[in-house]
């Protein structure tokens, strides 16, 4: 309990800080603070790599990765919904476009 209250203080002070430090930066030369910044809690968020192939995956034929992966470009991921003859089936346009079966 003391640490979720030290946590919460924390956050709070950071929050002030980042706003006193905002409000006497020279806009030109620094960048914008973050509360995060200031916080000895905060963890650092790193951007997730993947590459254009899960991109592609994503966005073109709707299959969502299970978990953020961190791989590195070019890999394909080995976990995600929807097996490689549905993503394969959907590339080509056999999902979905079923002629008249009656």
């Amino acid at each position: 309990m003391a640490e979720g209250r030290s946590r919460d203080e924390w956050a709070r002070m950071s929050s002030l800080l980042a706003l006193i430090a905002n409000a006497h930066r020279d806009p030109k030369k620094t960048r914008a603070f973050k509360p995060g910044d200031f916080d000895p809690f905060a963890k650092p968020t790193r951007p997730i790599k993947v590459g254009v192939e899960v991109l592609k995956d994503v966005f073109l034929h709707g299959v969502v990765p299970e978990q953020a992966l961190d791989t590195p470009h070019g890999r394909r991921p080995t976990t995600l919904r929807g097996g490689s003859a549905e993503r394969n089936a959907a590339s080509q346009g056999q999902v979905g476009n079923r002629e008249d079966e009656s």
